[in-house]
């Protein structure tokens, strides 16, 4: 039969009550385009090559979208979802810090004028004075002159200082200028917020979604997801990540790679490692494979001391040059990889730093919450910081000899640390009791070498020279556990919930149950000293020696 719609033979196909030919199959725009191509001429009687059509029809035809899985996009909205969650977790996170920051430069000068009212000369004091000067003259005036001088001044100062700090009027006027900036310093941040358009945000999306635009950003955004989402052995994690004792005994040597320079000290923070070196430069190398990603000069001598806060957003490094240098860490697009950039440098002139810790959100009890950097020196004292600006807390004093260890105890706010004198002690970080230790706990017979909090919210642990770990309850201020052993302990770091990793003086690094005092693995076959020791939360161990690294897991 022929074609309804083409005076052609050979028709074979019915579709919306007509005849049809496989040249009707093929787009309008593309018919007279075959024909004439067509190896012969095509009359009204021809008979079609059926077989040559429908295998260029079928070319032609735009195949039909296969629809998207909704497991694809069930993905994208779980992604886009713990990605806008981070947004807000990190902006919340840069305006906390800003408040806290302005609420402790108030506090600061409010906590200043507390103690100049405090230390002024009480009335009463005076009244009690001039009591006895006068008892004093009528026995012998000629004694009293010097007191009496003394009580002039002091009747001075005192009216001086209540004019200056008592003066209810002035108070008030410094409350309402203060209530006035506080107000000013929230609308002008809230229009800065409320200013934020998507209407960009808003185009790019659909210029995504239509197809319109490659944009190069997704394709960093792609690279950058890449590589924060590298396996890092993720599978030998559980799903609650914590290793089986069967898997930290299969814990073995991975990667060994040597630094530009030799390592003095070094941390983990998510995907990378950061070392410092005996130069004073700090090397980020990707923790995986030990990569190098980048290289910083950081200090102008040897980096001895590393500590990171607990969402790793900043580390702090000491160096022998005295100098405390607070790094943020970032992410650059362009090179789709982590680095981190300086942000504050305070000088610890002082003393010697031989330990230190940061601990965020302090709750002070003057002061708000505070972002400490906790130190323990060759002065035998602990000192804080706040290392968002560089400002000096305080210091306690109590040990009589170096200190070697420190640690700080949330669930209790107290810092803990650990000296040459065979003691731990315990300070409060809420309050800033003038040289008034919390407890010291006794038991060491050798010197302490580092202290440790675990998961545990009231033990605090340390290891010490004399070959014991020992577990000490915050709360009940007692010894809880102690563990002997025939090695001297120089280093220890957490490991997971029930496990710590030591380093001995015998150039061993030990997994162990503080639970059970009992050595679950042993890594490495170290020839020298250990310079720097490092873990992340996926359960990397690295190990540098000189200017070697090896990574474990």
């Amino acid at each position: 039969m022929n074609c309804e719609i083409h005076p052609f033979k050979q028709c074979s196909i019915y579709t919306k009550n007509k005849l049809v030919c496989p040249l009707c199959l093929i787009p309008v725009d593309q018919q007279q385009q075959i024909i004439e191509n067509s190896s012969k001429p095509i009359t009204n009687k021809s008979i079609i090559d059926i077989d040559l059509i429908e295998q260029l029809a079928n070319s032609l035809l735009i195949e039909p979208q296969i629809q998207p899985s909704q497991e694809i996009l069930n993905q994208l909205e779980g992604y886009v979802m713990d990605q806008l969650k981070q947004f807000v977790d990190e902006a919340y996170l840069i305006i906390e810090q800003a408040t806290n920051k302005l609420q402790g430069m108030i506090f600061q000068q409010i906590y200043n004028v507390r103690m100049k009212i405090e230390s002024q000369t009480q009335t009463e004091d005076i009244k009690q004075l001039s009591e006895s000067l006068n008892l004093l003259r009528s026995k012998d005036p000629s004694k009293c002159i010097d007191s009496l001088n003394k009580l002039h001044h002091t009747l001075i100062t005192s009216k001086q200082q209540r004019e200056e700090f008592l003066n209810t009027d002035k108070l008030n006027q410094f409350s309402q200028q203060m209530k006035f900036l506080i107000s000013e310093f929230k609308k002008k941040y809230i229009l800065l917020l409320g200013e934020i358009s998507f209407e960009d945000v808003d185009d790019q999306v659909k210029k995504v979604f239509e197809g319109r635009q490659q944009n190069r950003k997704n394709s960093k955004f792609k690279d950058f997801t890449s590589y924060t989402n590298k396996s890092f052995n993720k599978s030998a994690l559980p799903e609650n990540n914590r290793l089986s004792v069967e898997q930290i005994k299969s814990i073995e040597q991975q990667v060994s790679v040597n630094a530009q320079n030799q390592i003095s000290s070094a941390i983990i923070s998510g995907s990378i490692l950061i070392a410092g070196t005996i130069s004073g430069n700090i090397e980020i190398f990707d923790v995986e494979q030990l990569e190098s990603l980048s290289n910083i000069q950081a200090h102008k001598d040897a980096i001895r001391l590393m500590s990171k806060n607990n969402n790793e957003t900043h580390i702090c490094t000491y160096s022998q040059d005295k100098n405390v240098k607070v790094w943020k860490k970032s992410f650059l697009e362009d090179e789709a990889q982590f680095t981190i950039t300086q942000e504050q440098e305070f000088s610890h002139q002082l003393a010697q730093v031989l330990c230190m810790v940061i601990a965020d959100n302090v709750n002070h009890q003057k002061l708000g919450k505070v972002n400490m950097l906790i130190t323990g020196g060759a002065d035998h004292s602990v000192r804080m910081w706040n290392y968002l600006n560089g400002q000096y807390l305080f210091s306690y004093s109590g040990h009589s000899s170096d200190v070697y260890g420190i640690a700080f105890n949330p669930k209790n706010q107290y810092i803990a640390s650990g000296s040459q004198d065979k003691t731990v002690r315990l300070w409060d970080a809420a309050s800033f009791r003038i040289q008034k230790q919390v407890h010291r706990f006794i038991g060491h017979t050798d010197s302490i070498m580092q202290v440790v909090q675990v998961h545990e919210d009231n033990w605090i642990l340390s290891c010490s020279l004399d070959k014991t770990f020992k577990i000490w309850d915050v709360r009940s201020k007692e010894l809880y556990k102690s563990f002997n052993s025939q090695y001297q302990f120089y280093t220890m770091l957490f490991f997971q919930q029930g496990q710590v990793v030591l380093q001995g003086l015998d150039l061993k690094v030990r997994i162990y149950d503080y639970r059970i005092g009992t050595i679950l693995h042993e890594i490495g076959n170290n020839k020298r000293k250990i310079d720097a020791l490092a873990i992340s939360s996926e359960r990397y161990i690295v190990i540098a020696e000189g200017n070697t690294l090896n990574s474990f897991y």
